[in-house]
């Protein structure tokens, strides 16, 4: 292949790559919150999950990603549900199975949507200490990590908020995107290509 057809190659991989980075981080917010969670998210399969990271006092026994473009979720974490809700079931307040008879679920309808999402969100994902059936599920204790929490999306980087035993908010932010193996597979590729172009010349 000619001199030119590598490096031209590389050059688009190298774009590629640094565009998916991109796209993956365009839309995080950071509140630097007590609770930190972790997203990490293959735009070709359209499947991620997340990691939650309780650096608080508390246990964490539910936390809600907003995400409008979420098709389907389910937790890797034994007697842990998920559901995806809309806003609408959020302000007429959403019923969180209660497994745990020492948790208190939030009141979602005297939790403002749009302060705690944005006015651009009107689908959200929840994840709670307590499966179908109402078996008891263990919380995220203190300054403990714990996942996966999996689910099917378009879109990474959402905001997010997370409650302890009472209802009570423990944090609150936007999730940290992780570099998906994809992407570093590309950019690794266009290095190659260049370096490769550069030392044929």
């Amino acid at each position: 292949m000619h001199l030119r057809s590598h490096f031209r190659i590389g050059f688009i991989v190298l774009i590629s790559a640094i565009g998916l980075a991109a796209c993956q981080s365009a839309q995080a917010i950071v509140f630097l919150p007590s609770v930190d969670i972790d997203e990490v998210f293959d735009p070709f399969t359209m499947d991620g999950e997340f990691t939650v990271h309780n650096n608080t006092s508390e246990d964490v026994f539910a936390f809600v990603v907003a995400n409008d473009t979420a098709t389907d979720s389910f937790s890797g974490v034994n007697f842990w549900n998920s559901a995806i809700i809309s806003r609408s079931l959020w302000e007429e307040g959403f019923d969180f199975f209660m497994g745990l008879p020492e948790w208190t679920a939030p009141d979602t309808s005297s939790i403002d949507w749009d302060s705690t999402f944005g006015a651009e969100f009107n689908q959200a994902i929840a994840y709670w200490a307590a499966d179908l059936l109402e078996v008891s599920g263990t919380p995220i204790a203190s300054e403990t990590t714990e996942g996966p929490f999996f689910f099917s999306s378009e879109l990474p980087a959402s905001p997010f908020i997370a409650f302890g035993a009472t209802g009570n908010t423990v944090g609150q932010g936007s999730t940290n995107v992780v570099p998906e193996p994809t992407a570093a597979w590309l950019l690794l590729t266009a290095l190659v290509c260049l370096v490769g172009s550069y030392r044929n010349r």
